[in-house]
């Protein structure tokens, strides 16, 4: 069966739904359309970090409400990954350094593996790099986003009964 007509219209009712989310204030920081092997099927993939990390129910509950239930049967399943999920890592370390991806571009992705994740084919729609998710945070509330642990050793002076002592322990990584 020829897929190219219903892929085109994953693609442009893909692009309606990122819209309409922004315009909603979800900040996706990843947005792609990709055939996936693993599920043998078109997802649209996307990764947020205004849609629970830990509860994938609530995310697609947020996620649907947000879109007023209008693309329920025009897209395709909808994967909501982690904002720390490896391919979402990979996607916006390889492409938001470049500034090539924009809200409104399409980039093509055709036999890529991204974070240990094959994808077959695929559309990307938009990145966001994770500091300006960060920084978008830091505006609207007043308080940024936690930051990654530190990999380096800490100091720390510590007051003591017998004087100071320097104490030395790794953060946690």
């Amino acid at each position: 069966m020829d897929q190219a007509p219903l892929v085109g219209q994953y693609i442009e009712y893909g692009r309606q739904a990122v819209a309409l989310l922004e315009s909603k204030q979800i900040r996706i920081g990843v947005a792609l359309l990709a055939f996936l092997p693993e599920y043998d099927d078109w997802r649209l993939v996307l990764s947020s970090p205004d849609l629970d990390q830990k509860h994938p129910l609530k995310a697609s509950d947020k996620l649907f409400e947000a879109l007023d239930f209008r693309f329920v049967n025009r897209l395709p399943p909808v994967l909501i990954l982690p904002t720390k999920d490896p391919m979402v890592r990979e996607v916006q370390s390889i492409f938001s350094g470049l500034n090539s991806v924009k809200p409104g571009d399409l980039v093509r992705l055709s036999g890529n593996t991204l974070g240990g994740r094959f994808v077959h084919d695929g559309f990307l729609y938009q990145v966001r790099p994770a500091r300006t998710l960060s920084d978008d945070r830091l505006k609207q509330t007043g308080r940024a986003m936690p930051s990654a642990p530190s990999h380096r050793k800490l100091k720390k002076q510590v007051s003591t009964p017998r004087g100071s002592a320097h104490l030395q322990r790794k953060t946690a990584s």
